[in-house]
């Protein structure tokens, strides 16, 4: 299976704890995740998402419908993507 979290794709199902998942986290909402502080993140998104700590390289913007919008290690180039 192909996990690799790449925009345009959905979002790969990993499970987080025992009973639950990254799909479960995403829910009907735009979802920030990240593997570091991400307490400016939410500024530069400009969606006010769900925020979720994951063990992932850089930050994945995931839209409500479960696909990946943005992949980035920058906070500018979440801003200067076209919905920021």
């Amino acid at each position: 299976m192909d996990d690799a979290v790449r925009p345009g794709h959905r979002f790969p199902h990993r499970w987080v704890d025992d009973s639950v998942s990254t799909l479960d986290l995403i829910g009907s909402h735009w979802t920030l995740f990240s593997g570091r502080n991400i307490s400016d993140w939410r500024a530069a998104a400009h969606l006010n998402p769900h925020v979720h700590t994951l063990d992932t390289d850089g930050v994945v913007l995931v839209r409500p419908d479960g696909f990946v919008a943005w992949q980035g290690t920058t906070e500018d180039s979440l801003r200067a993507s076209y919905w920021g």
